[in-house]
Formats: structure tokens, sequence, C-alpha cells
């Protein structure tokens, strides 16, 4: 199992994009770090 974490923009607002090959999520810290993405990717 592959896993990466890597720092993005969303909206440009430092987030972090994390994953492997089944899910992917973007939490934006600013924000509270919420959770803004929650993406499934076995299936698209």
């Amino acid at each position: 199992m592959t896993a990466y974490i890597e720092e993005i923009l969303y909206f440009n607002e430092a987030a972090i994009r994390a994953g492997n090959e089944y899910l992917e999520i973007v939490l934006v810290p600013k924000w509270g770090s919420n959770l803004i993405s929650l993406k499934w990717k076995k299936e698209n």
C-alpha cells in the first residue's frame, strides 16, 4: 500500500492532500482542519 501526503492550494488557501490507492482526502487547516473532500478512488 502506497500512501502520500502533500501541501497544495485549495481556493488560494494552504491545504493538505493525503491518500492511498483507495482514498484521498483534502484538509484546510486555516478553516479548522475541516475535511473538505473525501474521494473513494477504487470506483472513481
